[in-house]
């Protein structure tokens, strides 16, 4: 998919396929996600944003996500992450990263044991 360099923070470049609704992202990391599903006025909304930060956690809660290329990182290299249950009705999880530059609130909801199986899974279904 051809994607455009954008200004961002977090996200270094944006494309956007009309016929499947895929947004693909490719995070200033390198990794790169698509997010399946995604209608054109809601990709229109944040191609136009001055503040992709702001709409990005709404398309990551919102839109299911696949990692389709991560790159490899050197050990201790990766950020660091906390859990806390912040709902025990509903199960929700709230992950936070020790990076000072990552001030993204990501949300899980699943039955997990500990803080450390929910970011393990938040992983696995490409929020983090």
């Amino acid at each position: 998919m051809n994607r455009t360099e954008i200004k961002s923070k977090a996200i270094k470049s944006m494309g956007y396929d009309p016929v499947a609704y895929i947004l693909e992202l490719e995070m200033h990391s390198g990794d790169v996600y698509q997010y399946k599903q995604v209608p054109p006025e809601i990709y229109a909304d944040f191609e136009k944003s001055d503040s992709k930060g702001k709409l990005f956690p709404l398309i990551k809660r919102s839109f299911p996500c696949e990692c389709v290329h991560r790159v490899p990182r050197e050990p201790g290299d990766e950020p660091k992450y906390s859990a806390e249950l912040v709902d025990s009705e509903s199960m929700t999880w709230v992950i936070h990263s020790s990076d000072p530059g990552d001030k993204t609130e990501r949300k899980i909801s699943g039955m997990f044991d500990s803080g450390e199986q929910a970011i393990e899974a938040a992983i696995e279904r490409g929020i983090l």
